[in-house]
């Protein structure tokens, strides 16, 4: 059961495709679902080898207006099986500024139900006709100052979505809800504007010869809301700056579609891990952290969070995983959850040894003083640690 899935209609982009499915497969997505809206084109034959690979799965849809109804059908059929979906279209891309897998960075929002990214804007850098290589490469112009950056497209949790309110915003189960990158709640497809983490690169103009078929194939159906060229022509004139695509990326992409080959900047499938038992599961995080391993650990981690979330011993060994990969926030948090879940003197000792080990002697100093007047009220439980506590 894969963690992560890209959603999208497709209709006519096998030019662009599969360095899509690449680039994204390559951050860590591992299952796209996509709705072919009557392509006419090589669709088909891009896709052959990714959905023989059961990378691709594919449905065919028919009409306008329907990334509704196709999301809806996305979230009924794969909740259950998969983690989170993102729904994006082809000519986006979601860019982490600081990660380089998405199944590490979604695990940082594991208590809300979505993800909200904003779009960045990017113009024709200039193209008269498709230039060759990769769209990633060829299109830097940052529209930085168009209207479109604060409209969001999201990344939910299929199993706790009630509704597709349109092709931005999702309605959640009662108590949860969606936040953006800053964990601002999100429940509108226009948001303050954040892309400080993660955003969408959305390549909506491309060159001028693409945007002329973009215009001519909506005009074959009028019901699709139609462009003018007026709309290219304008953006030449809009605010720009130069944002040149990840050098990381672009080399590895380009490796990978030359060998025609999808591939990952962490090699793991974090589903493995969902059959295995606890012991199993602890042993192989406590290596991966010693061998400092630190990639594997965050994924295996992120794909059992839904399994062992309730165990004592999960927890504690998340804290441990955030003390080595020096994450503040996210280790002091688990480590409250462990005083929430069992308020023993171990519980303390590891909320001290956060505290401590980050330089945060006052909070160390007020867990110490508590520990050392309540040790002796742990001694027949905890005895080796109650003697340890006196010895602070």
């Amino acid at each position: 059961m894969p963690h992560t899935a890209v959603c999208a209609i497709i209709k006519d982009e096998s030019l662009f495709l599969k360095e899509w499915i690449y680039y994204h497969y390559m951050i860590g997505f591992e299952k796209f679902i996509l709705f072919n809206n009557g392509s006419s084109d090589t669709t088909h034959d891009v896709l052959y080898d990714l959905v023989s690979s059961n990378i691709v799965d594919i449905y065919d849809i028919t009409g306008s207006h329907i990334q509704e109804k196709a999301y809806t059908c996305c979230i009924e059929m794969y909740k259950g099986h998969i983690d989170w979906i993102a729904f994006i279209d082809v000519d986006e891309f979601i860019v982490m500024q600081q990660c380089l897998d998405i199944r590490i960075f979604l695990s940082e929002y594991a208590d809300y139900a979505g993800l909200s990214l904003h779009w960045k804007m990017f113009g024709s850098s200039g193209h008269i006709s498709r230039p060759k290589g990769l769209v990633v490469e060829n299109y830097t112009n940052h529209l930085h100052h168009h209207p479109g950056r604060f409209q969001v497209k999201s990344i939910v949790r299929p199993d706790l979505v009630t509704a597709v309110q349109n092709p931005h915003i999702f309605g959640f189960k009662k108590t949860h809800y969606g936040v953006d990158e800053q964990y601002f709640p999100a429940s509108t497809p226009h948001m303050p504007y954040t892309a400080e983490k993660i955003c969408l690169h959305h390549y909506f103009y491309k060159s001028q010869q693409d945007y002329e078929e973009k215009i001519a194939k909506r005009k074959k159906n009028p019901r699709y809301p139609q462009r003018a060229m007026e709309e290219f022509y304008d953006h030449l004139y809009e605010k720009q700056r130069q944002e040149t695509f990840s050098k990381i990326h672009i080399n590895m992409l380009s490796a990978c579609l030359k060998k025609n080959t999808p591939c990952r900047y962490v090699d793991i499938d974090g589903d493995v891990f969902k059959s295995y038992e606890f012991y199993e599961f602890s042993d192989i995080i406590y290596e991966y952290i010693k061998n400092k391993h630190i990639a594997e650990a965050h994924i295996a981690i992120a794909a059992t969070q839904k399994k062992f979330q309730d165990l004592y011993e999960y927890v504690y060994i998340k804290t441990v995983f955030y003390i080595e990969n020096n994450d503040f926030f996210h280790a002091k948090n688990s480590a409250l959850q462990l005083v929430q879940k069992s308020p023993s003197l171990q519980s303390y000792y590891m909320l001290y040894t956060v505290y401590k080990y980050f330089g945060k002697i006052d909070s160390a100093e007020r867990i110490k003083l508590f520990m050392q007047h309540a040790a002796p009220l742990y001694a027949a439980e905890e005895y080796e640690l109650s003697e340890k506590v006196k010895m602070l």
